[in-house]
């Protein structure tokens, strides 16, 4: 074999070890972003505070439509206080997920189903679309800001 040949098959060799490299980061931050939503779903199921402080940063907001409204940080809190302690439970759903990943910004969208028993009113479902951006800190993913796009009662 020549040496040209060599050097072209070698070459060729580090394009699909850096591509597969380069795959395998981007899969690893997807999956990291993933984990993200994967903390707000314990949160919700397991009525874990301490999971939801890790879930949302500092300067976190959101808004939707009634019942979400808007709020912040510390409105979360305050609201899941009482939600937990009138339903039980908790379940968020994503029929139709896509990660998205630009360095140190993320996007979560979720389409699928929140539900929940209330206390005293039975099972409560609603059909969800929602979109969370995130940012990569130091200790990893935090949710800045939840938009609850589209919410409708139904069961399905």
């Amino acid at each position: 074999m020549s040496r040209s040949l060599r050097l072209i098959a070698g070459l060729l060799v580090l394009g699909v070890v850096l591509g597969l490299a380069l795959e395998r980061a981007i899969v690893t931050e997807r999956e990291e972003l993933g984990e993200l939503l994967g903390t707000l779903q314990l949160a919700l199921e397991e009525e874990d505070p301490a999971a939801m402080r890790r879930f949302v940063s500092e300067t976190f907001v959101f808004e939707g439509p009634l019942p979400v409204g808007e709020g912040d940080r510390s409105d979360v809190f305050s609201r899941l206080d009482s939600f937990w302690s009138e339903s039980s439970d908790a379940r968020l759903r994503c029929r139709e997920l896509e990660l998205i990943v630009e360095g140190s910004v993320g996007r979560i969208r979720c389409r699928g189903s929140a539900r929940f028993d209330w206390e005293g009113g039975g099972l409560v479902v609603y059909r969800i679309s929602l979109e969370i951006a995130a940012l990569r800190g130091p200790a990893g993913w935090t949710a800045q800001e939840v938009d609850v796009l589209e919410m409708s009662p139904g069961l399905f």
